[in-house]
This record gives structure tokens, C-alpha cells and sequence, in this order.
């Protein structure tokens, strides 16, 4: 961000960090993620950062690169509505946290139930977003990935709760085409690797790209 009154993105900053991620090879880019500021930033914001995230990739002949953007929100239909402003923004796929303003009311039927509506109705592939520490110790727990992973829209999960047993439980209950699981931090990826998921979804890449490529 620019350091003024007006604290707006550092545009020309944002441009030449996505070319550097770019150009070195990353096999995805997440925008608007925990540490992308995304519970501060507006969707707005964000639909220009994968509008540019986008040319940019267009530009150095990798067009195709998936993107993913990141959404909070308080309820399904505004998560919907972020579905369909990413992907009208060239968005791969959105990364959804679980509504936690009213955490004593998220039960396990209602974390299902939220994930399935979301996905029914985006326009693009939903990867879960299991991160406790910021939705009020909210867990995706491993029966609800049984349910949610059997949904044809919702591809995978990011688990930033340090669960490697669901690495692995997801990995023996799906194939790879049907559903998998990320690492949420980069210190747990050879372990997670080792028991079947697929990658991380990394802070570090952003200064490591070519240390976190597999």
C-alpha cells in the first residue's frame, strides 16, 4: 500500500511483484489470501489485482496460469456475488473461509451447507479454506471434507490448521481429479507431500518462487 492518507494500493509495486512470481515459474498465483490482506481489502480491489495479475500473465506467454482469489464474507450471497466478479475478472478458481460472524451458529450442517450453496452457484471451482486461527476456531473437520469433497465445484482445500492426517484421509478417499488438499504453510510441505497432497498454498513463494516450485 502507499504510505498516504488515501492508503490505495501500490499499483506499480503490485504490477512488478506479479511479474517476478510470473516470470518464475510459480504454477499459480493466490490473490487476496490471509497474508494478501484479504479481510481488508475491497472486492473491488481485488478484481482489478486479478484483472492485472492476468495481462500480466498474457504478456509473458503464460495465459493459462491458474489464479485464485481469496473471499471473506459474512454470507452466501455476497461469497456468491465475489464468485462471479472474480471469474468476470479472469479469476481460476475462489478460495473460501468460513463465515464466522455468527460462530456460535456455524455447526457442522451449516459449514456444509454454506460450502455446497457456494459452490452450486459459483461460476468457477471453490478450494476450501480451512484456517481456524481466523474464523473463531472454525474446523473443516474430516467428515465434513468427505461430504464437501464429493462436490462436483469444490476441487480442493487449503489447510492452514496443520491437519496432515486429512492430507493423507483425503488422499485415500479421492482420486486427484476429484478433490485434493494443499498444504497451508510451507514448513509442513515435504510431510504433506508424503502422504498425498498436492502442493502448498505459501506465504514464502511470494519471496521464494523458484525454492517453493516442486
Amino acid at each position: 500500500f502507499k504510505n498516504d492518507q488515501s492508503q490505495e494500493i501500490d499499483w506499480d509495486v503490485q504490477e512488478k511483484h506479479f511479474e517476478f512470481l510470473i516470470s518464475n515459474g510459480l504454477h499459480g498465483i493466490v490473490i487476496a489470501g490471509t497474508n494478501g490482506e484479504a479481510a481488508t481489502l475491497s472486492l473491488s480491489e481485488k478484481t482489478q489485482l486479478v484483472q492485472k495479475a492476468r495481462k500480466i500473465a498474457q504478456r509473458l506467454g503464460r495465459g493459462d496460469l491458474p489464479i485464485t482469489l481469496g473471499g471473506v464474507a459474512g454470507c452466501t450471497r455476497d461469497a456468491i456475488q465475489q464468485t462471479v466478479e472474480a471469474k468476470e475478472a479472469g479469476a481460476s478458481a475462489f478460495l473460501a473461509l468460513v463465515p464466522s460472524y455468527f460462530h456460535f451458529a456455524m455447526g457442522q450442517d451449516a459449514i456444509v451447507a454454506f460450502f455446497q450453496e457456494l459452490a452450486d452457484a459459483s461460476p468457477i471451482p471453490i478450494v476450501l479454506y480451512n484456517f481456524p486461527g481466523v474464523v473463531a476456531g472454525l474446523d473443516i473437520n474430516s467428515q465434513m471434507l468427505d461430504l464437501l469433497g464429493k462436490h462436483q465445484n469444490i476441487v480442493g482445500v487449503k489447510l492452514t490448521c496443520g491437519g496432515i492426517a486429512k492430507c493423507a484421509r483425503i488422499s485415500a478417499s479421492f482420486k486427484k481429479s476429484e478433490f485434493v488438499s494443499l498444504a497451508g504453510q510451507s514448513d509442513w510441505l515435504i510431510p504433506a507431500l508424503s502422504v498425498g497432497a498436492v502442493g502448498t498454498i505459501t506465504g514464502v513463494a511470494n519471496l521464494y518462487p523458484k525454492v517453493s516450485r516442486r
